[in-house]
């Protein structure tokens, strides 16, 4: 049988003693009107999706009178935002970027050229001048961080951070970077200079005779 004569065939099965596979055939022959406009309304659907429906509507609406096609949709479609919020509810959370996390990205490739301190800059450049570019002034406004975060991890404003960082950098050092080469760290280094964890991510490193800061594992290309 088609799908369609398969949706009447089974809501007969429930409701009618005497089901007719017959009868579900006459009836688009002779009301064809009728029996288009279950097909119509079914065909996007999965038979299984719709049998599920009608047996729901039968257990839990009413097992005395015959669903219509309006009353089997709206089930389909309670259906669907179940599933839709059993998936968000299930799906692993991805982490937010932060300045921290977005620095050490860039230190566990090769090429981290600034400190902490300009890693938040460009952060807050991000939120505060980038987002309300892409999104409605008053929306940002009022969104509080984690939100305004999400929103600008959802509108793609994070693939500027590079931009910001260097509006960052030419702000405090006039500049498109702290360090422009690995001459810059060396000096750093040998000039016994150490940021305090406020100001920069600190790591040690067994064999070496300093604690370097992240931004000197910046290598030159």
């Amino acid at each position: 049988m088609e799908k369609a004569q398969e949706i009447l065939f089974h809501i007969d099965e429930l409701y009618t003693e005497n089901p007719s596979e017959d009868k579900i055939r006459q009836m688009a022959e002779n009301n064809p009107t009728r029996y288009q406009a279950w097909v119509d309304a079914f065909k996007d659907y999965d038979l299984p999706d719709v049998l599920t429906a009608i047996d729901n509507f039968w257990e839990f609406k009413s097992s005395k009178t015959k669903p219509n096609v309006a009353q089997i949709k709206a089930i389909l479609t309670s259906h669907k935002a179940e599933k839709l919020r059993q998936a968000a509810a299930s799906a692993p959370k991805k982490e937010l970027p932060t300045p921290e996390n977005l620095m050490a990205q860039d230190i566990s490739t090769g090429c981290c050229r600034n400190n902490l301190y300009v890693y938040r800059e460009a952060f807050d450049i991000c939120l505060n001048q980038f987002l309300p570019e892409v999104i409605p002034a008053d929306v940002a406004e009022h969104a509080f961080y984690p939100r305004n975060v999400q929103l600008a991890v959802e509108n793609g404003v994070f693939g500027r951070f590079d931009e910001a960082m260097i509006m960052a950098a030419q702000r405090r050092f006039g500049r498109d970077y702290e360090f422009t080469s690995a001459n810059d760290l060396e000096a750093m280094k040998k000039a016994g200079v150490k940021l305090d964890s406020s100001h920069s991510l600190r790591m040690t490193e067994k064999g070496d005779d300093a604690v370097k800061t992240l931004s000197a594992h910046w290598r030159a290309a």
